[in-house]
């Protein structure tokens, strides 16, 4: 069962006579199901957001990896709604890849395109995409069309590829707690904590553990400098982008 976003209609149906729809639960408005599927698929059982989340293309797992690693991200979803638009002569339906939102409680909407992706080749498809930039920003949402080419060679994929294997490393309670309190002081670097969480690879994966919980975080996140001065994370994080 899927249900109109009534907040969202009002506003949109205005403007460009559009409407979001989204499931009454909740949950993906449309299943990935693997079987049923020729491109490569997968599911990632999602720390950030305590749910299974299903990607259609090793793009979209990517950008997984950035939202799943970035402190500035409360949560996301995959194939979180459907933005049906009219252009005047027929209805134009767009399934996003991913929505997330931040800690500022902003949501951005993101369009992952795989280097096999032949639709961004389609006039139609390219205008379609530009219609839906234009009914997000009308509503204050972020669209971003992120290209797989320009993500794998960005920094932020680098470092979020450095921390996504470090998600699930068990912290003792003890050092959670002298690793945040550390921070809160805002005088302990990189190496100080590092040494706190018992040093070494294990006292760094521990730190990236941290930061993906969203408890721990460092001047330039996506840096790794030993220097780099940690605080805890707090409300006033900002989007880190895609570069």
């Amino acid at each position: 069962m899927a249900i109109v976003d009534q907040e969202v209609l009002s506003i949109i149906c205005a403007r460009s006579r559009a409407a979001i729809i989204r499931r009454a639960d909740g949950k993906p408005i449309r299943r990935i199901i693997p079987g049923h599927r020729t491109v490569p698929v997968g599911i990632v059982s999602s720390l950030k957001v305590g749910l299974p989340i299903a990607y259609e293309s090793p793009a979209e797992f990517l950008a997984i990896k950035v939202l799943e690693s970035d402190v500035s991200v409360i949560g996301y979803m995959a194939q979180p709604h459907l933005l049906r638009m009219d252009d005047g002569a027929r209805h134009l339906d767009f399934y996003p890849d991913i929505e997330c939102v931040h800690v500022d409680n902003s949501i951005r909407v993101i369009e992952v395109k795989g280097s096999s992706d032949k639709r961004w080749l389609d006039p139609a498809y390219r205008r379609k995409l530009a219609m839906a930039g234009e009914v997000y920003r009308s509503i204050g949402y972020a669209f971003d069309i992120v290209h797989e080419a320009d993500l794998r060679a960005s920094r932020v994929y680098r470092a979020a590829t450095i921390m996504w294997p470090s998600r699930r490393v068990v912290i003792p309670d003890r050092m959670v707690f002298g690793a945040v309190q550390a921070a809160e002081s805002g005088r302990s670097n990189r190496r100080t904590i590092i040494d706190l969480l018992g040093g070494g690879p294990l006292g760094a994966a521990r730190l990236d553990a941290l930061a993906i919980r969203r408890l721990v975080t460092w001047s330039d996140v996506w840096g790794r400098s030993p220097a780099a001065v940690c605080r805890r994370v707090t409300t006033l994080e900002s989007w880190n982008g895609w570069a």
